[in-house]
């Protein structure tokens, strides 16, 4: 029996009995050990928990095979499960009961053939396999759900300190109520999306399959993934309405910023077959303000647009040069996303018209939102423009 990885004791005070059987089982592809009494077995039992049948006589001096079985079968079981069969030449009826209560797989009569005992063998053998399999099995679920409620344990721990961030005071109401409706619903999608994922992780883990069982732990981790990031973001949502105690009056060189996050943002454009590109200026863009804010700023609306765009879709940062407008001076940025080479140029202007747009009804989440808190911080605006499902821009206005 080619492969099998148990084994089978043998168990007899008679030597012959032994040998006949051990060596006809050899030359028929099983692996064996021998014992010639009850205290010999339960030495090579203990020994080798690759054992996997034993095969013993009912009648031994020194100690009863039929206790013998009763004494392995109820000791070993989960991943050392194995299975006996008894060899008896004058078994009584109370022995067949006693070996039917024990759990015995089958009798072997004396004298008997080699190919019987082989046939008895190797359909225990089998037994023995599956049931260590359904326990390696069981056992194996059961991390499982371990480790999903360790990772519902480590996500219920980082929403408890989110929910405060979302409940809006009377001194803060006034300041976010013009977008506070859009807010509430990026945090609810945000937060929605991945627990989807957890859900059918666990329907997963669940089910019967190793393949689906891993599908299922992946589908856990990439919803705890995503529900950690969420988080993270409803608290940096929470902290860029408050003031950022930098200065705003310093001179920052848009070009460069935009370059910086061109370069941060390489690898998981490339991951989503993304092109991203920022387009030259004709002269060199700059901005009042922190250079650490423009930077978050435009991370976001770019990372906004990157979450929107699917694979295969390109990105533009364009820089404008500056426009005076009522008195003041503004430079603008656009983040522009095309699914394909046919997409509509975005209209010009400090701001886009507000219109109803795909992008705004559907896509406007978390990155968007703490944009347009950043950018309300230092006294611009941002506006999102979307004629179709194929293209969608920001536009962010600077003060110049």
């Amino acid at each position: 029996m080619p492969g099998q990885r148990l084994k089978v004791l043998i168990v007899d005070d008679e030597e012959a009995v032994v040998r006949h059987l051990a060596d006809g089982l050899n030359l028929l592809g099983f692996a064996t050990d021998v014992a010639h009494s009850a205290s010999e077995a339960l030495l090579r039992l203990e020994a080798d928990p690759g054992i996997g049948v034993v095969v013993t006589d009912v009648r031994m001096p020194g100690g009863d095979g039929l206790l013998l079985a009763q004494r392995i079968l109820r000791e070993r079981r989960g991943l050392s499960a194995l299975k006996v069969i008894l060899i008896t030449g004058h078994a009584t009826l109370n022995d067949g009961a006693a070996a039917v209560r024990a759990g015995v797989s089958d009798f072997i009569r004396k004298p008997f053939r080699l190919a019987e005992a082989a046939a008895a063998v190797r359909v225990a053998l089998d037994a023995a396999e599956a049931a260590r399999a359904e326990e390696a099995h069981r056992l194996d679920r059961m991390a499982r759900i371990g480790e999903l409620e360790r990772l519902r344990d480590e996500l219920a721990s980082r929403l408890t300190p989110t929910e405060a961030l979302l409940r809006v005071s009377p001194d803060t109401a006034s300041v976010y109520s013009p977008n506070l409706a859009a807010d509430v619903r990026a945090i609810s999608h945000a937060l929605r999306t991945p627990l989807n994922h957890i859900a059918g992780g666990a329907e997963l883990l669940a089910a019967d399959g190793h393949h689906r069982q891993e599908s299922g732990l992946d589908y856990l981790r990439n919803g705890l993934r995503d529900a950690v990031q969420a988080v993270e973001l409803v608290e940096e949502l929470h902290l860029a309405g408050q003031p950022t105690g930098a200065s705003l009056q310093d001179d920052v060189d848009l070009a460069m910023v935009a370059a910086s996050v061109v370069r941060q943002l390489a690898r998981p454009c490339t991951e989503k077959g993304v092109s991203l590109t920022l387009l030259p200026a004709a002269a060199v863009p700059r901005t009042r303000g922190s250079e650490a804010v423009v930077h978050r700023i435009l991370m976001h609306a770019t990372r906004s647009a990157l979450d929107w765009i699917p694979h295969g879709g390109s990105i533009e940062i364009e820089l404008a040069q500056p426009t005076e407008k009522e008195g003041h001076r503004w430079c603008t940025v656009t983040v522009l996303s095309c699914t394909d080479r046919q997409s509509p140029i975005p209209p010009a202007g400090l701001t886009f018209p507000k219109t109803s747009s795909p992008f705004r009804d559907t896509h406007e989440g978390l990155r968007y939102a703490i944009t347009r808190r950043l950018v309300a911080n230092i006294d611009g605006a941002v506006t999102t423009w979307s004629p179709d499902r194929r293209t969608m821009a920001i536009r962010i206005a600077l003060p110049g």
